[in-house]
């Protein structure tokens, strides 16, 4: 096995240099930190909620705002800004999040949305740093597992932190503060990044944008990913309407982002093994089983499975976006972008679905959820189809000129 640095390798890069285990650790820290919020955004602005410090509606708005400022972010760091510089864009970024997010302990009504909003973009650039490691791996879809296994760890240890001992004893004031701390965590792992990437190859005459059949990619990753977060935002609300309290929601909470790690345990396993296709068909089948389970009138315990089956789906599958990004677009430049794909995806989710919802009914959530999800599926189903019968004409010119 080579060496970097001095430090065994972790990392094999399909484009440029192979990354040591310190550095690898440290360029996942950076998405981690980058994707806190978005693990605990229905337990604090669902508290927000019930404190009355913004109405049901602003809270899509907020999660519109936030994810929509970061997407943007990523996806301009990863078609302008060139690789280098890691470490002090990590050091602004992570001091310029938590200070925004101790801002929100102190926040109410439009305050709240601005405030997310700007945190959106440091948040992008921490995500960026990850994604440029992912995009150049070898398997790039058992780096994305990674990364959203130790996301996911890292929202499980701070949602049980808040649900037992931050929000009973200090209000989700305190829980903002604990946000705040969370994103330092970028800070110290910063001085161990890798000081630039490799630039990526793009075909001779192209320009640096993904090719047509990389952006109908992107616009498929959009469509179905913003079925995710179109329902987990308002995971309260569907509670409190199925007749649940709020205990109920966030212990389902809880127990969906520890089954998010056991599906991203799979995922890693996986990669490399099984192709993209059975896995997105066979997860978004149980995704809409869980959806219709979440929206009647069922015991407690049956919302809380349905729940964390939904979390073991999320990481068990969306890192196999990755590969069907890369399959459209060998340049790997559609994957580069497909982070803040994903990002922007959790800002229209939210964005759409707040403006179906009322008060006294949330269930036009879960339908929208089912066709966004549905919808996406029939694009990347039919990017598959044209790729193979491409492929197939590719070999049967290759055969004729063999012949001839």
């Amino acid at each position: 096995m080579r060496e970097a640095g001095g430090h065994s390798l972790v990392v094999n890069e399909a484009v440029g240099e192979s990354l040591s285990l310190i550095q690898a650790v440290a360029v996942i820290m950076m998405g981690v930190c980058g994707l806190l919020m978005s693990g605990v955004m229905p337990v604090l602005m669902g508290s927000l909620v019930d404190l009355h410090r913004i109405d049901p509606s602003q809270l899509g708005v907020t999660a519109m705002a936030e994810g929509l400022v970061m997407g943007l972010s990523t996806a301009a760091a990863s078609a302008l800004l060139p690789p280098r510089g890691l470490r002090a864009w990590a050091v602004g970024s992570s001091l310029a999040l938590a200070l925004i997010s101790g801002a929100g302990a102190w926040a109410s009504g439009t305050l709240v949305i601005g405030l997310r909003a700007m945190a959106g973009l440091p948040e992008g650039i921490l995500l960026w740093i990850s994604i440029g490691m992912i995009a150049r791996h070898a398997t790039p879809e058992r780096m994305s597992a990674v990364l959203l296994a130790a996301m996911t760890a890292a929202q499980f240890v701070l949602a049980l932190l808040l649900t037992l001992v931050v929000l009973p004893r200090f209000g989700v004031s305190g829980g903002f503060i604990a946000l705040a701390l969370g994103s330092l965590m970028a800070l110290l792992a910063a001085g161990k990044l890798p000081r630039s990437y490799a630039p990526l190859i793009k075909p001779v005459g192209e320009s640096s944008a993904p090719p047509l059949r990389g952006w109908v990619a992107l616009a498929a990753t959009v469509i179905f990913t913003a079925s995710f977060p179109a329902v987990a935002v308002f995971l309260l609300p569907i509670a409190h309407q199925a007749g649940h309290d709020a205990e109920v929601a966030r212990l389902a909470l809880t127990l969906s982002l520890l089954a998010q790690l056991v599906g991203g345990s799979m995922a890693t396993w996986i990669a490399g093994r099984i192709h993209y296709l059975p896995v997105l068909l066979g997860g978004s089948a149980i995704y809409v089983g869980c959806w219709a389970v979440m929206g009647v009138q069922e015991p407690s315990w049956a919302f809380i499975a349905a729940v964390t089956v939904t979390g073991f789906c999320y990481l068990g599958i969306t890192p196999f976006l990755v590969p069907m990004l890369i399959e459209a677009d060998p340049s790997r430049r559609a994957a580069m972008m497909g982070g803040g794909a994903q990002v922007l995806a959790g800002a229209l989710g939210p964005l759409v679905s707040s403006q179906l919802v009322s008060r006294n009914n949330v269930d036009p959530v879960l339908w929208l959820a089912v066709t966004l999800m549905l919808c996406g599926l029939s694009v990347i189903v039919g990017l598959y189809f044209v790729e193979r019968r491409q492929r197939h004409l590719r070999q049967l010119v290759v055969v004729s000129q063999d012949l001839s």
